[in-house]
């Protein structure tokens, strides 16, 4: 337990500041932030269609827990708390949705820093206006004097509302994210029908360029064949002189991990409701086994649908 002697610089009383005493308990303080900053990630990410890793969620809470902790010091102002703020969501997001190229950084950071920005504004107001017992809001961090039972109670009601609403969401959004894949290369091209899958966060290493994942018997009218020979037996690993430049791309997934080949095509044409879209930078990933059901026969990484269609 901390107990903090907190002047209140927006309440005067006679022209006088006024103070409150207010008893901070570390636990509750830490866990509550912990709670609303995974909320706040799972919300930016449904909002963004980029759902990261549950590792990296838990650890991009806790980094939003940690920041909390500036409840303690003293009052910073509007400007400087604010700046805080920014820097505090810059790692946040660096480190749940990394690697993203900076244009996609800078419009994820956007959107979290709106909604952290909105949900600060809603609790500001709510203290403002009824000035419940138990809470504060200070140097942009929030606290509930509530116990631990009750937190967690919340926490797992809120985690059932999310789970339930976001089966729901992705029900209903599916349909819209089927997209029609024209593929380039060397003059010749190709088409596949690709599903935009949140949950393909697949990127080459060196220049974070997004992956789609295609079974390689699907690409074997622009593909020379000693490449499909090649993927299809595994013979690739062993460093044969191909026509097409492969690129070996680590991945994890589904409890298994490895390489998977992929090579950079000239471009992908996306097209979805008689619109298109125009993407340069990406690999294509060569799967031997085939990919998708009779709905959909490639993955998409949500980065190369970024631009609405």
């Amino acid at each position: 337990m901390g107990r903090r002697v907190l002047p209140c610089p927006c309440r005067a009383c006679n022209g006088e500041e006024a103070e409150m005493d207010t008893y901070v308990y570390v636990d509750v303080l830490m866990v509550l932030n912990y709670a609303v900053t995974m909320l706040l990630i799972l919300c930016c990410s449904r909002l963004s269609g980029r759902m990261p890793r549950r590792s990296r969620v838990i650890l991009g809470s806790l980094a939003g827990a940690a920041s909390s902790l500036v409840i303690f010091l003293p009052y910073m102002g509007f400007i400087l708390s604010t700046l805080i703020k920014l820097a505090v969501s810059s790692l946040i997001v660096a480190v749940v949705y990394a690697p993203l190229r900076r244009g996609a950084f800078l419009m994820q950071l956007f959107l979290f820093f709106t909604v952290n920005f909105l949900f600060a504004g809603v609790m500001v107001a709510l203290w403002f206006a009824f000035a419940p017992q138990g809470m504060l809001c200070f140097n942009g961090a929030v606290y509930f004097d509530i116990s631990p039972v009750v937190l967690i109670g919340c926490t797992g009601a809120a985690y059932l509302v999310l789970t339930v609403a976001n089966r729901i969401f992705r029900g209903s959004r599916l349909p819209a994210s089927v997209f029609e894949v024209k593929i380039f290369l060397n003059k010749k091209n190709t088409r596949v029908t690709g599903l935009l899958d949140t949950g393909n966060s697949l990127y080459e290493p060196f220049s974070a360029t997004p992956v789609m994942i295609c079974w390689v018997g699907d690409l074997v009218e622009i593909l020379p064949p000693q490449v499909v020979d090649s993927v299809l037996s595994g013979e690739y690993l062993t460093g044969k002189d191909l026509p097409l430049s492969l690129r070996l791309i680590p991945y994890e997934g589904l409890g298994q991990a490895g390489l998977i080949p992929a090579f950079r095509p000239d471009r992908l044409e996306l097209s979805r409701s008689g619109h298109c879209h125009r993407v340069e930078r990406v690999y294509i990933g060569l799967s031997p086994k085939k990919v998708g059901t009779s709905d959909y026969n490639a993955i998409l990484n949500p980065d190369l649908a970024s631009v609405p269609i």
